[in-house]
């Protein structure tokens, strides 16, 4: 009976809330759609195009952020409610229109009123619909007049600034999750952060919950309605330590999830802030290097994700694009001339490389859409329409057996890319609206791989073969903090060096590589820290022909003039 009068009361509550947001979509919708249809009929200036598309995009974001240092609560700040609206709006037509920023739209937009008043809502797409409007004749005429001026191919001629798309109607109506209990995480962050009082020598040190849950609507006068989730929780720890010389070491460590359910326990988030503690205080005392290196390198774990997603999810790589710079009004005339110039998508360097080898030809790279899950973890890249009402491929091969096959893209076309693949993805933003030219979960495969073990001792026998005493396993690499081991070639031993200077790793080291990992990791993180993917990938790969030496300019201190007081408590 108890069971019963549960199950009552929970349909109760979920018809309820179900109500709600049913009216209250129907509200946002509606004010979207009149407003729209008035601007789309009525909005001229004199001697100035009229509009050929419109698109009214709305955020309704929950937002929560916790801060904490040593025990003690830095920020505490939750809103319930932070709705934004943005417009894009296009003069000219599908073939040559206002945008000159390519790697996907910054639209004009702000504040919205979290009340769901009609006439309200109405009233703030009008105001931006104005700006947008005015913005969009003054670009479109700059721009129309440099083209004529230009020399484009025939083929950069005919390439449509915007591409046709049928239409669809997508309203994803799963209840919007509550936000985190903020008192229980506060509780949380105390605890997690007083875990640095322990490692006196570190300072700056903090911990930080961070919690965005949003639901967008997206309107456009081609016929698209969409109503699409974002969510994110991103947990981040960050310390520093300064060696005896000076030398400043500073790192981080941060785990995301798109609920609070797939986090991390307490106890896991403690046994893990105490490790990356540990590991800072060992860097601290360990042997600089003053030497260079030449030879033979094992990236494994986080420095193998950082090759593979720096070399194949940016524009550098598999993202193609446009005009990348964000551009001032003041800068307009000679942004839009570059971009005329680069219309062809001449900066995505792989652009010519289409149907040659690229990498090694035991790789391959495809981007999913639809997979939830791989070999039991949640994927952050599952999505099911984009951000421009596009149903993506479930599955893309992108890269087959080394060869080069496409890229992926949006409705902005590109010489090397002249049809959407459904990739333009709405990002998680507290403050604004923005879309980016982003891929759902890329998965790198590599036929031949081997163990972690074998790959050491290739390595050895690597270095062994160039005459070296030693060899280097980096374990994390990018940003200011670099993960540095090196191993005596006769016993395999490894000691941790400081951080040192490595050049980027470019797309030309993978064409020949000495050996890869067969066990995979799964990352999920957020591009262009909006939007959320994921990456499979080899858990290691060895490289030959690294360069290794010592960091031109150390960030250095001067030691503290007054003893830590934590020290000075003992």
């Amino acid at each position: 009976m108890k069971r019963y009068f549960l199950s009552i009361i929970f349909f109760l509550v979920w018809t309820h809330c179900f109500t709600q947001d049913h009216k209250k979509d129907e509200i946002i919708f509606k004010a979207m759609q009149d407003e729209m249809n008035r601007n789309y009929k009525d909005l001229s200036l004199p001697d100035a195009p009229e509009p050929f598309f419109i698109g009214y995009m709305l955020s309704d974001c929950q937002y929560l952020k916790i801060k904490g240092s040593l025990g003690s609560i830095i920020t505490s700040v939750e809103y319930p409610l932070i709705r934004n609206h943005a417009v894009r709006l296009l003069v000219g037509d599908y073939k040559c229109n206002n945008e000159f920023k390519y790697d996907g739209p910054r639209y004009p937009g702000g504040k919205s009123t979290i009340e769901n008043n009609y006439g309200q809502l109405k009233r703030d797409f009008w105001l931006t619909t104005d700006q947008a409007y005015k913005q969009a004749c003054q670009d479109y005429s700059a721009k129309t007049a440099l083209l004529k001026q230009q020399n484009l191919t025939e083929e950069e001629m005919n390439l449509e600034d915007l591409l046709k798309i049928e239409t669809i109607t997508k309203i994803n109506n799963t209840p919007q999750m509550p936000l985190p209990d903020k008192n229980l995480w506060e509780k949380n962050i105390r605890g997690l952060s007083a875990i640095f009082k322990k490692y006196k020598n570190l300072y700056d040190t903090d911990v930080e919950l961070s919690v965005m849950y949003l639901e967008i609507y997206y309107k456009t006068t081609e016929g698209t309605t969409l109503k699409q989730p974002v969510n994110i929780i991103s947990l981040v720890a960050k310390a520093s330590v300064r060696a005896e010389d000076g030398t400043v070491f500073s790192d981080s460590y941060s785990v995301q999830a798109q609920n609070e359910n797939d986090m991390p326990s307490i106890e896991k988030l403690e046994k893990r802030i105490n490790e990356f503690a540990e590991k800072l205080i060992r860097l601290k005392d360990a042997e600089p290097v003053n030497e260079y290196y030449y030879g033979p390198v094992l990236f494994e774990k986080q420095a193998a994700f950082h090759i593979f997603s720096e070399n194949f999810v940016t524009t550098k790589g598999l993202i193609t694009y446009r005009k990348p710079e964000d551009i001032g009004a003041g800068n307009l005339i000679e942004a839009i001339s570059k971009m005329i110039q680069q219309k062809s998508g001449r900066e995505t360097s792989l652009n010519s490389r289409i149907g040659k080898r690229i990498i090694d030809s035991r790789f391959s790279v495809k981007n999913y859409t639809s997979l939830k899950e791989y070999k039991g973890k949640k994927l952050f890249g599952f999505y099911e329409v984009d951000a421009d009402g596009l149903v993506p491929k479930e599955e893309l091969t992108l890269v087959d057996n080394g060869i080069l096959k496409g890229f992926l893209s949006s409705r902005i076309p590109t010489l090397g890319a002249k049809e959407s693949t459904g990739s333009n993805r709405f990002g998680a933003d507290v403050s604004r609206l923005a879309t980016y030219i982003a891929p759902g979960s890329v998965h790198i495969i590599f036929n031949g791989g081997v163990t972690e073990p074998e790959l050491k001792k290739n390595l050895l026998e690597s270095a062994i073969r160039e005459g070296l005493d030693y060899a280097y396993i980096i374990r994390k690499m990018g940003g200011a903090s670099i993960s540095l081991y090196k191993v005596d070639v006769k016993t395999g031993e490894e000691k941790m060096m400081r951080s040192a200077g490595i050049d980027e790793i470019k797309l030309s080291k993978l064409r020949r590589v000495l050996g890869v990992s067969n066990n995979e990791e799964v990352v999920n993180y957020l591009y262009n820290s909006k939007v959320p993917v994921s990456m499979i990938f080899p858990s290691a790969i060895l490289l030959e022909d690294i360069e290794i030496y010592e960091p031109q300019t150390p960030k250095k201190e001067k030691p503290f003039p007054l003893v830590n007081p934590l020290l000075r408590n003992e």
